[in-house]
């Protein structure tokens, strides 16, 4: 049987019982108005210990965790974005270049063994593209002038962050390489691991879920200067900053500056946010820089 429906004030009470200090009730009945209990359910069982907080966390402590989350989600969000627009740029240019516009109606600008799942990801994603978009005026435009065929500038724009990262790894080698290149990273294996960490990471700030002691599904590989762990959210951060152009990783680290300084400057009530609750290292700059 399912757990039955509960009021925001009778939600305050069960957590109450459980040991959650409340500093202001009337604030905490507000602030669970505007938040799922379902969604901070998942700060609160950090905290639990046999269904107990043990007087180990304040609900103003749980609401500064979880909008720390959502000030961390925006930031990298944003610049996951500029490394999502230049993948599909890069991808495209060379693809392109090597192979023609219609190089995705053929299979060889995909690597041998890569052919038939290459040739299966751009049938579904020109599917998609013609049943859903057709009436967008630029796919309109080609299916009017074109017969329907799209070119590879096209295809990828409309090819979800996932679905990118898949397709640089059945790319030709030599356009892999050329796009890791233009990434500042020589070494393909681990832009490709890179890219597929930040495009799993990038679905998780999308559908806003917690970053506070979340651990990484997908771990990027290391350069071999840092061989030691590096996990939870930095790690990706970490892959950010090595993905970002030159000029974009001065802002980035500023942005980052500003979000760790609140972290450190905030006391809490019971519960002070650490820096390991994000995985960032007390030396963390030394990694990126």
């Amino acid at each position: 049987m399912l757990k039955p429906y509960k009021t925001f004030f009778q939600q305050i009470v069960k957590l109450s019982h459980r040991g959650m200090f409340f500093e202001d009730t009337a604030n905490a009945e507000k602030y669970l108005s505007t938040r799922n209990y379902s969604r901070l359910n998942y700060y609160f069982h950090k905290f639990m210990t046999n269904d107990n907080f043990g007087n180990s966390v304040s609900f103003n402590d749980i609401i500064h965790i979880e909008e720390t989350d959502s000030e961390f989600r925006h930031l990298l969000f944003r610049y996951i974005e500029f490394i999502e627009l230049k993948l599909r740029t890069q991808i495209a240019y060379f693809v392109g270049q090597n192979y023609g516009s219609d190089a995705f109606y053929y299979s060889d600008c995909f690597i041998s063994k890569k052919k038939q799942e290459g040739t299966q990801l751009i049938q579904q994603c020109k599917n998609k593209i013609l049943l859903r978009f057709r009436k967008d005026p630029f796919i309109k435009h080609h299916c009017d002038n074109y017969l329907s065929i799209l070119p590879v500038w096209v295809i990828v724009e409309y090819l979800d962050f996932g679905d990118l990262s898949k397709l640089v790894g059945f790319i030709d080698t030599k356009i892999q390489s050329e796009v890791s290149k233009n990434f500042q990273n020589s070494k393909t294996n681990i832009f490709k691991s890179w890219i597929h960490s930040v495009s799993v990471f990038r679905n998780i700030c999308a559908h806003h879920g917690a970053l506070f002691r979340r651990p990484l599904v997908i771990k990027p590989q290391l350069l071999s200067k840092h061989p030691e762990s590096i996990d939870k959210v930095f790690a990706v951060v970490y892959c950010i900053y090595h993905l970002l152009s030159i000029d974009k990783r001065q802002e980035f680290l500023g942005d980052l500056d500003q979000i760790i300084q609140e972290i450190q400057n905030h006391t809490g009530t019971l519960y002070k946010l650490q820096l390991d609750d994000y995985g960032f290292p007390q030396n963390w700059h030394r990694y990126l820089t």
